[in-house]
């Protein structure tokens, strides 16, 4: 018989594993599982949170009740710097076009038919100076941009057969007068202008460049109107 029976060795008690899973973030940050509290937050205090919020409120309020009244005016100012930096253009047509002479076959209307392959042409006594198109719209408009197709255009060869447009006065009926330099060349080409409530626009043509093969209609294949907005 042992003089010292064996004793059983006390169980040592299961590690308590937290019914609370790790997340990826403790392992990418070296987050310790006993760095984490296991019990919720305390709930928040409402009424602290809302004294932190009035100072905010109220300036708020301020700003509103400062710039209320002044927002149209605000939005008209922001509109207006809109146009001028960045404008958007849109075509408009003229209700009636007018020529001071013309050819039977190359009527007035042929320089605002939205075909370039048609084209008004003269029938002064001169090679086009002095000659010129009226353009009347159907309402006041604001005229940004002016294009042009210059020439005969009904075909390539037509291009120098007659004098080309080369400086054009532009007058509308509020009294505001421009004089545009259009290039010779068939491809189409636009200038930019500033016409406020037209509805009348008067082109003269002041200068021409002469026709290497002789003729003396000078020719404009077509106009075109654009507003700005």
């Amino acid at each position: 018989m042992a003089l010292h029976p064996e004793r059983e060795e006390p169980a040592l008690p299961a590690p308590m594993v937290s019914s609370r899973r790790r997340r990826w973030w403790w392992w990418l940050f070296g987050r310790r599982r006993d760095d984490v509290a296991d019990t919720p937050a305390p709930p928040p205090d409402t009424r602290s949170q809302l004294r932190s919020a009035l100072p905010v409120v109220a300036v708020l309020g301020l700003i509103l009740a400062v710039l209320g009244p002044c927002r149209s005016e605000i939005a008209s100012r922001i509109e207006a710097a809109r146009k001028r930096v960045a404008p958007q253009f849109e075509n408009v047509h003229p209700a009636r076009v007018e020529a001071s002479t013309a050819l039977p076959d190359h009527p007035a209307e042929a320089a605002a038919d939205g075909a370039p392959n048609t084209y008004w042409a003269e029938g002064g006594p001169t090679s086009g100076e002095g000659e010129g198109l009226v353009f009347t719209f159907d309402r006041p408009v604001d005229i940004g941009r002016i294009g042009f197709y210059n020439g005969a255009q009904t075909k390539p060869q037509d291009f120098l057969a007659q004098p080309r447009p080369r400086a054009i006065r532009v007058v509308s009926d509020t009294g505001e007068t421009v004089v545009l330099t259009l290039k010779d060349e068939a491809a189409f080409q636009d200038h930019r202008l500033d016409l406020r409530s037209v509805e009348t626009v008067t082109m003269l043509v002041t200068s021409v460049y002469p026709s290497p093969q002789g003729g003396t209609a000078a020719s404009l294949g077509e106009v075109e109107f654009f507003t700005r907005r």
